[in-house]
């Protein structure tokens, strides 16, 4: 009848089932959202292969068991990181991981009803246990993602996935247009999730050895806050050549993420390397050639733009230098990281007399 008493109801006591312990249930919703080359698909290849492989993740123990990655764009982007993963951890490619390239259209019930049975067919009513949806957009359908109509659809569909597989299904997501702090689209999707992950990148982009991708948790489930994690971008070469522009042969390789300390004194961290390089050269401008008015420190558009070109704001020509800049000065007084009037420029904290 579905009625029990309570004391019957908590006569035994409640086990977590955990996918990677913290971090992901066995039987969750989740989302990892981020900008466009902030690592989100990087993370996710991680974890799907420590899980596939049955390796601690970051030093959590994970549940072994066979990952479906839905992969509805970058095919050869994936095959790489993929090999270079494989690579790098010296071990072999196993069937422990099922990659599809076409499209799930989760917002379509009856096409999400059909992938069921494709999978459990291919996999003989074997379940995955974890799913990756990569990415959202891409295995949206139909719709519009910031319709709550349209987001309730595809959220019914990874449920369906889930109650069907009783896997994790883990959908990497973009950023909002202009809150980089949320998931683009309307807000049910972070209602409906049992877990949320924002991806953050830093460093500069030219030098891959600087850069660096944090994961900071935005949403979890009846459990302590995880902590924030963080990733080192490596090299890695494949075992797969390719001739180069004067026609001589060089190894294929991809990026692998190592892991490393999260350092929570890192301000701005988040920030990619332009806007990093604007906020530091307005502070250093405010402290050597700003003007104070009633206890506020300002400079001119021209003083801010000329120490961000001498901090190398871009490595390319004037041209590349003067579009590197208007777009980290638009972006950082579209988040208010720098405020602006009539025609002068400041940091908000910074509000004390200049020494």
């Amino acid at each position: 009848t579905g009625f029990m008493w309570v004391d019957e109801f908590c006569k035994q006591p409640s086990e977590t089932s955990w996918l990677v312990r913290s971090y992901l249930e066995r039987d969750c919703l989740a989302v990892l959202f981020g900008d466009s080359q902030a690592g989100k698909s990087f993370v996710a290849i991680d974890l799907s292969l420590h899980i596939a492989h049955g390796l601690k993740w970051c030093g959590k123990r994970t549940h072994q068991g066979l990952v479906l990655y839905i992969a509805a764009e970058g095919k050869h982007g994936l095959k790489r990181r993929i090999m270079a993963w494989h690579e790098f951890h010296n071990l072999p490619l196993k069937r422990n991981m099922i990659v599809r390239t076409v499209p799930a259209k989760l917002c379509d019930m009856a096409h999400t009803q059909d992938l069921v049975k494709q999978i459990k067919l291919f996999l003989n009513e074997v379940n995955p246990v974890l799913i990756v949806v990569d990415t959202l957009n891409r295995n949206f359908g139909d719709g519009d993602e910031n319709k709550t109509q349209d987001m309730s659809r595809f959220i019914d569909g990874m449920n369906e996935l889930k109650l069907s597989t009783n896997a994790c299904i883990l959908a990497p997501h973009h950023v909002g247009h202009t809150n980089k702090e949320r998931g683009r689209g309307s807000i049910s999707l972070f209602n409906a999730v049992d877990f949320e992950y924002r991806i953050e990148r830093t460093g500069d982009p030219d030098q891959v050895d600087t850069l660096k991708t944090v994961m900071v948790p935005t949403k979890w489930k009846d459990s302590s806050r995880p902590k924030e994690l963080a990733w080192n971008w490596n090299l890695q070469d494949l075992p797969w050549m390719e001739l180069d522009d004067d026609d001589n042969w060089k190894p294929v390789n991809s990026i692998v993420f190592t892991p490393t300390e999260y350092d929570p004194q890192a301000k701005d961290s988040a920030l990619p390397y332009p806007q990093q390089i604007a906020l530091k050269a307005i502070g250093q401008a405010l402290g050597t050639v700003g003007t104070e008015s009633n206890g506020l420190v300002t400079i001119d558009e021209d003083q801010w733009r000329q120490s961000a070109y001498e901090l190398e704001i871009s490595k390319g020509k004037q041209n590349a230098k003067r579009m590197a800049f208007n777009r980290a000065m638009d972006e950082l007084l579209t988040a208010q990281k720098v405020r602006t009037h009539e025609g002068r420029y400041w940091i908000p904290v910074n509000r004390t007399k200049r020494t």
